[in-house]
């Protein structure tokens, strides 16, 4: 969908538009500029905070930021406050033309949203806490859980992180 121009406006908001249809636990698709500033949001309402926000002064991006202009290749960040305040993942994504590093191509995504959706058919049986690849638990469904607990690799991009999961106390009425 990328003008040889690259980048522009109107591809962008058609490429994310189309997107979000597809992906409803994307809170936002940004362009970022080679200077690591974010140019293009979308959608803009209830994203107006980062527009024009320079990563630079995000130290907990900048290692992912640039490792995928190094590597030339799409990144996963670890669960982050948002700008928003949101608990967020972003999947980086380098935007080359020829040699010319041009930005970054980034999808935010609510990570309460999508680790619900991930485990809407469990929830109900299982107490479940999410860890980052460091080990610090990040999300979890909450309630009262017994016995010992499964722990499964979930691979997310080029990250991963683990759910243990408890089976939920049966209720016995006295």
């Amino acid at each position: 969908l990328a003008s040889p121009n690259l980048p522009d406006r109107e591809s962008f908001e058609r490429y994310a538009s189309r997107s979000l249809e597809q992906y409803p636990t994307v809170s936002a698709f940004q362009y970022t500029d080679a200077d690591w500033v974010i140019r293009y949001v979308y959608p803009l309402k209830t994203n107006e905070a980062s527009l024009n926000h320079d990563l630079k002064t995000r130290p907990d991006q900048i290692q992912d930021l640039a490792k995928t202009q190094k590597e030339r290749k799409t990144v996963t960040s670890n669960p982050f406050r948002s700008i928003q305040g949101k608990l967020a993942i972003i999947v980086r994504a380098p935007l080359y033309v020829g040699d010319e590093f041009r930005g970054f191509a980034q999808e935010l995504f609510d990570v309460n949203l999508t680790a619900a959706e991930m485990f809407e058919d469990l929830a109900s049986d299982y107490a479940i806490e999410l860890r980052d690849v460091n080990g610090n638990v990040f999300w979890q469904n909450g309630g009262e859980a017994a016995g010992a607990y499964t722990s499964v690799a979930i691979p997310i991009g080029d990250n991963s992180w683990r759910a243990d999961i408890r089976q939920r106390q049966a209720f016995h009425p006295s």
